[in-house]
C-alpha cells in the first residue's frame, strides 16, 4: 500500500495543473459497507485546490483507451473535500441521500399472540387499537430490549406506520434488522424479507428453524435486506411496516427484534432522520463504477470533461 501511494504521489506531482487527484485505492475492502451491505473495492478522489470542481462528464476507467468509460453525474467536489466511489461493477451513476424512516427506539404497536391473527394484520388499514404500544427493540434477556417480553415468548407481532410525502424521489429501500431467532417482514401487506422461519405466513405459534443470535448487543451489525420491488409496494402518504418475530422454542434463553427501515432519496430530504452510525450509510458513497479493481494490480485512469488524462 505504501508503494502504491508513492506511485500515486509521483504521478500527481507531474500534473499540478489539475486540482483533482486519485487520493487512495482499496482493492480488497472488508471494512466499509455500501448501501447494499456489500464491501466493494473503492476509489477516493480529493480536491486539493482552492475552488470547487464539477465532475460533470468526467470519467474513470481501468482501461486507458476506454471507448465507453464510467461517466460521473453532476456532482461537485468542494475545495479540500474527498469523494468515495465504489469500484463495484454495479454501475450506478446517481448519488443517494439516505434517511431512516423507522429507527431503533421508535414506538410500535405490538402483541404476543395466543391465537391466530387475521392475515390482514400486515396491511395499512388494519385496526390495531387494541394492541399494546412499546419501543423497539422487543424481546427478553439480551439487554437490548426497550420493550421486555415474558421469558419463553414464542412470537411477537409488531406494526409501525411511516409517511412518504414524495414517493417519486425514492430510489431505494433497505431493511436492516437484528433478530433472534427468525422473522418475516412486510410493507403494506407485501412480504419483503424473511429469515430462519417457514410458512406463508408462519403460524402465530411457529418456531424458528434454528438458533440465530442477535448481533447489536454484542457490538455486531444488523442483517441487511435490500427491497428490490419497493416501487410496486410503497404508496404516497401513509405506509406500514409489519414484522412477526419468532423464537426457536419456549425454552429459549432470549428473543430479539430490532428493525430499521431506510429510504434512499435522489435529493436531500427531511423525511425520517439521519441514519444511525450502526447502519454505516453515507450521502456521498453511493456512486458505483462499472468495473472492479484487481487485487493483483492495475491502472486506474481519471479524465476530465475534455477527455484529458488527469
Amino acid at each position: 500500500m505504501k508503494l502504491f501511494r508513492l506511485i500515486l504521489f509521483l504521478i500527481s506531482s507531474n500534473v499540478l495543473c489539475q486540482d483533482i487527484r486519485i487520493n487512495e485505492l482499496v482493492a480488497s475492502n472488508s471494512i466499509i459497507f455500501d448501501e447494499d451491505g456489500d464491501t466493494p473495492d473503492w476509489i477516493e478522489l480529493y480536491n486539493y485546490g482552492s475552488v470547487p470542481v464539477s465532475l460533470l462528464n468526467w470519467s474513470i476507467s481501468d482501461e486507458e483507451d476506454d471507448n465507453n468509460p464510467w461517466i460521473f453525474p453532476d456532482i461537485t467536489i468542494n475545495e479540500d473535500e474527498y469523494l468515495l466511489i465504489w469500484a463495484s461493477n454495479k454501475n450506478r451513476g446517481q448519488l443517494t441521500f439516505p434517511r431512516t424512516l423507522i429507527n431503533q427506539g421508535d414506538i410500535f404497536k405490538y402483541i404476543t399472540p395466543n391465537s391466530s391473527v387475521p392475515n390482514i394484520w400486515t396491511g395499512i388499514n388494519y385496526n390495531d387499537n387494541s394492541w399494546l404500544e412499546g419501543s423497539s427493540g422487543f424481546g427478553y434477556s439480551d439487554g437490548d430490549d426497550a420493550t421486555t417480553l415474558g421469558n419463553g415468548t414464542i412470537s411477537v407481532f409488531i406494526r409501525k406506520d411511516f409517511t412518504i410525502s414524495n414517493i417519486d424521489e425514492i430510489i431505494g429501500l433497505v431493511l436492516d434488522i437484528d433478530y433472534d431467532d427468525g422473522f418475516v417482514a412486510y410493507v403494506n401487506g407485501f412480504e419483503v424479507a424473511r429469515a430462519n422461519i417457514n410458512g406463508s405466513p408462519p403460524a402465530y405459534n411457529a418456531t424458528a428453524n434454528t438458533d440465530h443470535e442477535a448481533q447489536i448487543y454484542s457490538g455486531g451489525l444488523p442483517d441487511r435486506f435490500v427491497i428490490d420491488n419497493f416501487q410496486d409496494i410503497l404508496v404516497q402518504g401513509n405506509n406500514t411496516l409489519s414484522i412477526q418475530a419468532h423464537n426457536n422454542s419456549n425454552e429459549s434463553s432470549d428473543l430479539s427484534i430490532i428493525p430499521f427501515l431506510t429510504a434512499l432519496f435522489s435529493s436531500e430530504s427531511s423525511e425520517g432522520v439521519t441514519p444511525p452510525d450502526i447502519l454505516q450509510f453515507s450521502s456521498t458513497n453511493s456512486l458505483h463504477t462499472d468495473f472492479k479493481i484487481s487485487s493483483s494490480g492495475e491502472s486506474i485512469y481519471l479524465k476530465n470533461d475534455n477527455g484529458d488524462l488527469v
